[in-house]
């Protein structure tokens, strides 16, 4: 650890190193990729994912299809679409050009109140 400290890096054993991708898998959403995982998850479950939430949405399907792995999985998160609500409006398609943040809060919220109500498939 003092090579952390001194260089600002660390190396880890090949083994060590190989252990750990066999445990772990990393991905990354771009921008293009968290818009689709957000309205794939939107018309798909009739769930609205926050960015950050789409990113790991995005990361995890990446993964399934590389691996086949069909684990069920939980994918935590705390952030909510409401703190991104032009992105989230604009990645399932709603026009937010000349609209100011008040009106693209009450849009969102409408959604996810017809959302409430309806019963989506698994």
């Amino acid at each position: 650890m003092n090579q952390l400290a001194t260089q600002g890096w660390y190396r880890i054993s090949h083994d060590a190193l190989d252990r750990l991708q066999s445990l772990f898998y990393g991905g990354f959403a771009d921008r293009m990729d968290t818009s689709k995982a957000i309205k794939e998850a939107f018309e798909k479950y009739g769930y609205l994912l926050d960015p950050h939430s789409a990113v790991g949405y995005s990361v995890l399907q990446k993964y399934r299809e590389e691996t086949g792995d069909g684990t069920p999985t939980v994918l935590a998160s705390t952030a909510s679409p409401f703190k991104f609500n032009r992105a989230v409006l604009e990645a399932i398609g709603r026009d937010t050009s000349h609209k100011d943040e008040f009106s693209l809060l009450q849009e969102l919220s409408s959604i996810v109140d017809r959302l409430s109500r309806q019963s989506w498939p698994n």
